[in-house]
C-alpha cells in the first residue's frame, strides 16, 4: 500500500496531567477536528471504491453509562451530558463520512475500539480490503480528546501516565505515489490482567525491520517488553504529545513520515488493553 495523503495535529500544551490541543474543553470533539479538518478532509478525492475506517479506541458500551460521583479531579472538567447521538463512534464516523461521501464512492465503513492499538487494527484492516480487491483506497481516521474517564482509569490502577490528545488521517492507496507501508500484523495474548503487555505479545507482530517505532508509554512494564521483544532500536514520541490512546497509533505513524532523523524500514508496533497487539513496516 502507499500513503498518499495524510494529515495530523498532537497536543502541545503540557499540563500537570495531560498534554492539551483542544482549547474548548466542553465542545463535542468531533466537531472541533471537522472545523480544524475541514478543508483537508474536503481535498480528498479518490478514483475507485473507498473504505473509510474509524479507529475509535476506548469503546464504552451504553449499557454502562453511569454518572461519576467520586472525590476523583483532574485538569480536565466533568462535561455535562449533550444529545446521547454525540457520544456514539458510529455518528462521529457517519459526520466525517458526510464530507467525504461527495467526491469518493465510499462503498465499506466499519468502526473499531480496540483500544489503545485501534489504529493499527484500522491499518491491518484496510491492507485486507485493499489486498482482497474490495476496495482502492481505504480513509483512516482517529481523533482523541482527553475526559475525566480518561483520566480515572489509569488513577485507579495506578499506572504513571501522561495523557494526550490529537487528530490524524491517512489515505492507504493500491498503487499512487507515496510511502509504501506493508506487512501489517493483528494478533492477540491473553493475560488475566488485562493491561499486561508482554514479550511474548510484541513478538507476535515482530517483523525485520532497521529500526522499531515501539508503543513506548514510558511505563516499566511495557517499555521493558518491547525492549526484550525488539532489542535497543526502540524509539516513541509519546513523551512529546502524551499518550493519545486510540488515536496515538496513526498520529505517531504521521510524525514519523514527517521525522527526518529516521531512515530505512521502520517496524511501527502498538498494544492495546485486553491483549491486542499490532505493527505494520514503513519503508523510508
Amino acid at each position: 500500500m502507499k500513503i498518499t495523503k495524510y494529515f495530523y495535529k498532537a497536543g502541545k500544551e503540557k499540563l500537570i496531567d495531560r498534554v492539551q490541543l483542544l482549547k474548548n474543553r466542553t465542545q463535542p470533539m468531533t466537531t472541533q477536528y471537522i472545523k480544524m479538518f475541514k478543508k483537508d478532509l474536503q481535498s480528498i478525492q479518490l478514483t475507485g471504491n473507498v473504505a473509510v475506517l474509524y479507529a475509535g479506541g476506548a469503546g464504552v458500551h451504553n449499557a454502562e453509562g453511569r454518572n461519576y460521583s467520586g472525590s476523583f479531579t483532574s485538569t480536565q472538567p466533568i462535561m455535562e451530558a449533550g444529545p446521547v447521538i454525540r457520544d456514539l463512534q458510529a455518528y462521529m464516523l457517519h459526520k466525517y463520512i458526510g464530507i467525504l461521501v461527495n467526491k469518493n464512492n465510499i462503498i465499506y465503513a466499519n468502526v473499531n475500539s480496540n483500544t489503545c492499538a485501534s489504529s493499527f487494527y484500522s491499518i491491518y484492516e484496510a491492507e485486507q480490503l485493499i489486498n482482497r480487491g474490495i476496495v482502492d483506497h481505504a480513509i483512516i481516521i482517529s481523533e482523541e480528546k482527553t475526559s475525566l474517564n480518561t483520566m480515572r482509569i489509569f488513577h485507579e490502577h495506578n499506572i504513571p501516565l501522561k495523557i494526550g490528545e490529537g487528530f490524524a488521517c491517512i489515505v492507504l492507496s493500491k498503487e499512487g505515489i507515496g510511502t509504501t507501508i506493508r506487512d501489517t500484523k493483528w494478533k492477540y495474548k491473553y493475560d488475566k490482567n488485562p493491561f499486561m503487555v508482554s514479550e511474548e505479545g510484541y513478538s507476535k507482530v515482530y517483523t525485520e525491520c532497521d529500526m522499531v517505532k515501539g508503543h513506548q508509554t514510558g511505563t516499566t512494564q511495557n517499555d521493558e517488553a518491547e525492549k526484550a521483544a525488539f532489542g535497543d532500536k526502540v524509539f516513541g514520541y509519546k513523551k512529546e504529545i502524551g499518550h493519545a490512546q486510540g488515536a496515538s497509533g496513526l498520529i505517531e505513524l504521521c510524525m514519523l513520515l514527517d521525522d527526518n532523523k529516521v531512515k530505512g524500514n521502520i517496524l511501527c508496533a502498538a498494544s492495546g488493553l485486553g491483549g491486542f497487539y499490532g505493527s505494520c513496516i514503513v519503508e523510508k
